[in-house]
């Protein structure tokens, strides 16, 4: 796999997650409000459950690449990204082909009091710069439940379009959820500095 180096804008930094973060995590993926968007209020996790599911993933013997946000010096959020033709399974769940050298990605901000602030736009931005730019990726797909809103508005923002909306898709707090998918490509990705020049 090929890793990420600290990706910089401004006040805002992105950098590979090393294991001093678990801590942090483990208090973001214990808060409800945090956990009624990613993994569920159901099923918080402890520094033991964190330390399990992410050594392996540092390590890289699962091919996924965890990456801590940083603004003002302060963690704020995580993000991964993995290659679909990693994951060929899940890959030919949502019918995406691995022919084009597609990524996927998942996000949260793990501090409540910033979301609507524009930063998770800019988190995505930072990583699909090294995406698009260093790993030569052609596609990236996340995807977001049918009813939050607010992630799917900072997605669309960078270049994200719903492309098909998947039935039951996750089990969130005992309901099976809709789940839009959405991708970003070459043509409608909204590079930082396109944006910055926007008047």
């Amino acid at each position: 796999m090929t890793g990420v180096d600290v990706l910089v804008d401004g006040d805002l930094t992105v950098r590979p997650m090393v294991d001093d973060d678990f801590a942090t995590m483990a208090g973001w993926l214990s808060d409800p409000r945090v956990l009624s968007w990613f993994g569920g209020r159901d099923r918080p996790m402890s520094l033991l459950d964190i330390t399990a599911k992410y050594t392996p993933r540092l390590a890289g013997t699962v091919p996924v690449h965890c990456l801590i946000a940083e603004y003002h010096g302060m963690p704020v959020g995580y993000l991964q990204y993995y290659r679909w033709r990693d994951f060929t399974a899940d890959a030919a769940a949502l019918r995406l082909s691995t022919l084009d050298n597609p990524y996927g990605m998942d996000l949260f901000i793990g501090r409540p009091e910033l979301w609507g602030a524009g930063l998770g736009s800019r988190m995505l931005r930072l990583v699909l710069d090294h995406l698009f730019g260093t790993l030569g990726a052609r596609r990236v797909a996340l995807s977001a439940m049918s009813h939050n809103y607010r992630a799917q508005r900072a997605y669309q923002k960078v270049g994200f379009r719903r492309v098909r909306l998947v039935p039951d898709a996750e089990v969130h707090e005992g309901v099976a959820r809709d789940e839009w998918l959405m991708v970003a490509d070459r043509n409608s990705y909204t590079h930082r500095d396109a944006a910055d020049a926007t008047p």
